[in-house]
């Protein structure tokens, strides 16, 4: 017994007659009732009373049918739902990331083995602010984003820490504090610090400013805001005016293409930088999924632990 008996029992039962339903069913009459017939002795039972005219449903063939009509809805109801997942995916891993990301390069990678791996799934890339990026997956214009914050506490969002890094400061080579093997939080107070606005990501600059102070730092903002590349604000840093946070192996290479500048670790309990994807807490897809494992395989896991600071 196959959908198809179902359909053939449903159709006489509401047509009163083989060769109506036959009509219906663009079959012959014939082919029509033998087929019943192979479904009442699959059965043992019979479905219908063969009348002069027509036919009559028997109390058995009543409750098939019934039942019929309702395994027809839900066989109907998957097949939709099935194609309305593959539309809504579409095959294509829409990524949002924020511009000039430290992490470009390990996404780049990414990117790259996860087409190998699915060449039949596309990828779009959208770069925007922390915020931005956030509203897009609660839109679902993206699927997930690359964030440098973990999720808030609203519970509409998901995610995972795909990297930690501990940070250290990007000094001006002049500066005194440069002629020193580490560096103290508490010796920076009169350096103003170059970072991003709050307005950017209040969960990170919130957490930022609160690792600080633990470590006996109120930093000194400065005018100019971290929002572009660190060639952009390298300069800015040699001339002596300033300090910037920046982890060893990912943002300092960035910085030292810009003369005059050096790297020190802190002395003090380390500030970890921390990457998460994020995605909308309910509906994670299948791609989503398989992309932040990629991730993690290609680039290392990084367990998640109550750390002081997220950027």
């Amino acid at each position: 017994m196959d959908l198809k008996d179902l359909r053939y029992a449903i159709a006489v039962a509401d047509e009163g007659s083989f060769t109506r339903a036959a009509a219906r069913l663009n079959l012959a009459q014939q082919a029509l009732s033998k087929q019943i017939g192979d479904l009442e002795r699959e059965l043992q039972v019979r479905l219908f009373d063969r009348m002069p005219r027509g036919t009559r449903i028997t109390p058995a063939g009543a409750a098939f049918v019934e039942a019929a009509r309702a395994t027809l809805a839900q066989s109907q109801r998957a097949m939709a739902y099935a194609r309305t997942t593959s539309r809504r995916e579409s095959q294509v891993l829409r990524v949002g990331l924020t511009p000039s990301s430290v992490l470009a390069g390990d996404a780049a990678t990414s990117f790259s083995f996860f087409r190998r791996r699915q060449p039949l799934v596309g990828i779009e890339v959208t770069e925007s602010a922390p915020l931005a990026l956030i509203d897009a997956v609660r839109e679902g214009t993206i699927d997930l984003a690359i964030l440098c914050s973990p999720p808030d506490d609203s519970g509409e969002m998901a995610g995972e820490c795909i990297a930690e890094r501990p940070l250290g400061a990007v000094l001006p080579a002049l500066h005194p504090l440069a002629e020193t093997d580490v560096v103290h939080l508490r010796d920076l107070v009169d350096l103003p610090l170059i970072t991003y606005g709050r307005d950017a990501d209040p969960v990170g600059y919130d957490a930022l400013v609160q690792a600080l102070a633990r470590r006996g730092l109120k930093p000194r903002l400065a005018d100019v805001r971290a929002g572009g590349p660190p060639g952009l604000i390298g300069p800015l840093i040699a001339e002596g005016e300033a300090w910037a946070l920046a982890t060893a192996d990912y943002s300092w290479p960035l910085y030292e293409r810009t003369p005059g500048l050096v790297f020190r670790d802190f002395a003090d309990a380390p500030i970890f930088e921390q990457r998460w994807i994020l995605w909308l807490h309910d509906t994670p897809s299948h791609l989503v999924r398989q992309f932040t494992e990629m991730w993690k395989t290609l680039h290392g896991q990084w367990s998640h632990r109550d750390l002081s600071y997220t950027i």
